[in-house]
């Protein structure tokens, strides 16, 4: 009896003496598991990490919840647009660490309690740069879909700027920025886009990713990078998406996790121009799992074989 609980000690203090006091101490819950919302509101969810690191969110269907993240990053504002489901994820990396730390919020949205009034009002895209005396279409949705009223309102922060029509149609008149906005008339409920007029624009030809396929171990991290041609094109931002986030999520910086096993694919696509760029992602556990964690822990894996007699002993002692 004493010799199985000396090399079970052995054995833990030999894992942890491949792990920093910073992966030890360090993990993140969120301030709620679930939340309910109607069409058109919001709640807030808080994340409660441990320790210092890098935090970045996820939503698993922005087509029924979305978030704003809050200036410190630590907390979102999820939205809901659409009846459904969808799961508001964080992810939270100690400085100086490879180890992901994850935790979850199943959001449900529900239809509005007055399905024929305007709940909120949403705008498509929320950030945009245009070209001088080029024209743009923006795009206003009020929801919930059954609302009775759905005529809204356009404007501009700054007409010398850029103008907007009835229609939601911006054109850039002189170079600077400008807030364009859509109010409902039912209820006054306004959305906002950011307007950058440039002078010329250098229109985005093509994307590319660092990776057309790349494995990825449960909890584990890949990063991928998106190049945009040409180098020096004016609008470089990029949306990254993920085709089965129960598989991998994906962060807007390109930071993907893997969830559980299995493919995904993660896009990269650009503002401008809607160019795509896919890398399959192989979501990869078991013996794949403990080859790569003995580098994790800064040990071989022959090291690590060197215990199996070990726990085998453990196992017939009795």
């Amino acid at each position: 009896m004493r010799l199985k609980v000396f090399l079970a000690v052995f054995l833990l203090l030999f894992v942890l003496s491949g792990l920093s006091n910073a992966e030890i101490q360090s993990g993140i819950r969120l301030d709620r598991e679930t939340a309910r919302v109607e069409v058109g509101k919001s709640v807030v969810v808080r994340a409660l990490p441990t320790g210092s690191g890098d935090v970045w969110w996820n939503s698993s269907d922005t087509s029924v919840a979305d978030f704003v993240t809050a200036s410190d990053g630590l907390s979102v504002t999820v939205r809901g647009w659409r009846t459904g489901t969808a799961v508001i994820s964080v992810h939270f990396s100690p400085y100086g660490s490879e180890v992901i730390h994850s935790a979850s919020c199943q959001v449900t949205v529900a239809p509005n309690s007055n399905p024929y009034r305007v709940a909120a009002v949403r705008i498509s895209p929320e950030t945009l740069v245009v070209e001088k005396g080029r024209p743009v279409s923006l795009t206003a949705t009020v929801v919930p879909e059954t609302a009775t009223n759905k005529n809204v309102t356009w404007r501009t922060s700054n007409s010398y700027v850029a103008s907007v029509s009835s229609q939601g149609v911006v054109n850039g008149l002189a170079q600077g920025h400008t807030v364009v906005s859509v109010r409902s008339d039912d209820g006054g409920f306004v959305a906002e886009c950011s307007v950058d007029v440039v002078d010329y624009e250098i229109r985005v030809n093509g994307i590319s990713l660092n990776h057309t396929t790349t494995d990825v171990n449960v909890d584990g991290t890949r990063y991928l990078v998106a190049s945009i041609s040409p180098a020096n094109a004016t609008n470089k931002r990029v949306r990254w998406v993920t085709s089965n986030w129960e598989i991998a999520s994906v962060s807007q910086n390109g930071i993907v996790v893997g969830v559980r096993k299995g493919r995904a694919i993660i896009s990269a696509i650009t503002e401008d121009g809607g160019f795509v760029a896919e890398c399959l992602v192989s979501v990869n556990e078991g013996w794949l799992d403990f080859i790569e964690g003995c580098s994790a822990l800064n040990s071989s894996p022959f090291s690590l074989l060197l215990l199996i007699p070990l726990l085998s002993l453990i196992g017939r002692r009795k």
